[in-house]
């Protein structure tokens, strides 16, 4: 039992750091309510190695895929089951992108629809009239919708959208901080027309 002691303790405090670390995110950067790792440094920086082990199963490294995260609305409000959203977007200069729902473990959120995320091949998109531009609405909620829906699952918990985007352009990665990323707007029961 006195052996037991100091390991118990040890975990406890590998877990409290790689926590600590995923709040200071020394390795992503911030667009909007996204949190981008813009470098997937695995084999020299020890908390994103390990941050990554604990909610990032098999991630693939930056030169195939980047990652952004987001935990909050445009509005900087957590993202919580008990209400609906959207996630509205365009189009963007990359071969392949997905969405993916998550819930307080970032594992994925158990539904009846088994429905786990949205990615190019399967969403409807309106064309922007003015632009031209392929645009999306996806809508995260407990209760089904006609198209482009996440299911959020049966139960108040947080959530963590992650969003992928396989092999960008070039112009993607030089301008991550910048670029014009979805934006998560909670729907209010004022919005009629959603």
């Amino acid at each position: 039992m006195i052996l037991l002691l100091p390991l118990i303790l040890g975990a406890g405090i590998a877990l409290f750091q790689i926590q600590k670390a995923v709040k200071v995110a020394d390795f992503r950067v911030y667009n909007g309510s996204w949190r981008v790792s813009e470098k997937m440094d695995l084999a020299n920086n020890p908390f994103q190695r390990a941050v990554i082990a604990r909610i990032g199963l098999f991630a693939l490294r930056e030169s195939e895929v980047l990652y952004a995260m987001s935990s909050q609305d445009s509005e900087g409000r957590p993202l919580e089951a008990k209400y609906d959203y959207e996630i509205i977007g365009k189009q963007l200069d990359t071969r392949y992108w997905s969405f993916t729902l998550y819930g307080n473990d970032f594992f994925l959120i158990d539904n009846p629809s088994n429905k786990y995320g949205i990615n190019l091949d399967n969403i409807a998109y309106q064309e922007d009239s003015l632009t031209g531009d392929k645009t999306f609405r996806i809508v995260i909620s407990q209760q089904p919708k006609p198209i482009n829906w996440l299911p959020a699952g049966n139960t108040n918990q947080a959530l963590h959208i992650n969003f992928r985007l396989y092999n960008p352009s070039p112009s993607v990665y030089e301008n991550i901080k910048t670029i014009d990323l979805p934006i998560v707007r909670r729907i209010e029961k004022t919005d009629t027309n959603l």
